[in-house]
């Protein structure tokens, strides 16, 4: 009981944690997933910064200090921006040993925070803390991109976040192993009932020399996947790969996640003029 205390105590006092503002708004950090009743089992705290790929390429900034520490107790979320519109959310680690679209998402909030943004960006950089400590895929015994359709999962969590926010847009990062599916870069989409997904990757395979997989309808091929769920409920949504090995990263697929993420933003409106570089 007292560890549920200081836990629930560390969330309240996560949900309030300023950051740097940006030209149009704070920075805020906050706790959305811990567990169920706060099991052990279903936890999803840890430290990050075990993960060595992760530790070696994310910056050392005051705002990924934060990060690291508030992942130790639950799955993070960065707000950028005054809470207007467009929203757009980006998620990486619904695997945890998918790594690159995880550094990626940790460096576009560092790259945002200092930008003039129009609208408001969510990031969730690790969906599962203690599993990308671990290096380990699933949570819990369970494919976390499998049962978003189901209640008290971290993704299910994830998408009633994002309706409750009003949210335009979600891409989902993740990273394919070589010689498995779909073992390229590659952007996945589905035209009904959303054609606006399908716009969506269109634009965003144009732009990153990234493949273009397009299924008719949601739910049909992937029941549960964040990306077909978030159709589903009326979010356009678009899942992106990179290709890198599972359990690893380096800086060719972390520039080419984190140029996905851009231009995702891009198409949301939120970004107006960039280079597609990670430098500026």
């Amino acid at each position: 009981m007292q560890l549920k205390s200081i836990l629930i105590l560390l969330l309240v006092f996560s949900c309030i944690m300023p950051v740097n503002a940006t030209n149009n708004g704070d920075v805020r950090l906050n706790i959305i997933y811990m567990g169920q009743n706060l099991s052990h089992d279903s936890f999803t705290g840890g430290n990050i910064s075990k993960n060595i790929f992760l530790e070696n390429y994310i910056p050392k900034t005051n705002l990924t200090d934060k990060i690291i520490f508030i992942a130790r107790f639950g799955t993070p979320m960065i707000t950028i921006g005054n809470g207007s519109e467009p929203k757009v959310m980006i998620i990486a680690g619904v695997h945890g040993n998918e790594l690159p679209a995880q550094i990626a998402a940790i460096k576009m909030a560092n790259y945002l925070k200092n930008k003039n943004i129009n609208g408001t960006v969510y990031i969730i950089p690790v969906v599962s803390p203690w599993g990308t400590s671990q290096n380990m895929r699933y949570w819990n015994g369970k494919n976390l991109n499998s049962v978003a359709n189901n209640p008290g999962t971290p993704t299910n969590t994830i998408l009633r976040y994002a309706n409750d926010l009003k949210v335009n847009m979600i891409g989902d990062f993740h990273s394919t192993q070589p010689g498995s599916y779909p073992g390229n870069y590659s952007v996945l989409c589905s035209k009904h009932p959303l054609y606006e997904s399908y716009n969506m990757a269109v634009n965003i395979s144009n732009h990153t020399n990234s493949s273009l997989i397009s299924y008719d309808r949601a739910g049909v091929d992937y029941p549960g996947a964040v990306e077909d769920m978030s159709n589903l409920e009326g979010i356009p949504a678009v899942t992106c790969e990179v290709l890198s090995p599972h359990g690893t990263a380096n800086s060719e697929t972390i520039d080419r996640s984190f140029n996905q993420m851009l231009t995702f933003l891009k198409f949301g409106n939120v970004i107006l003029k960039f280079k597609l570089t990670m430098n500026n």
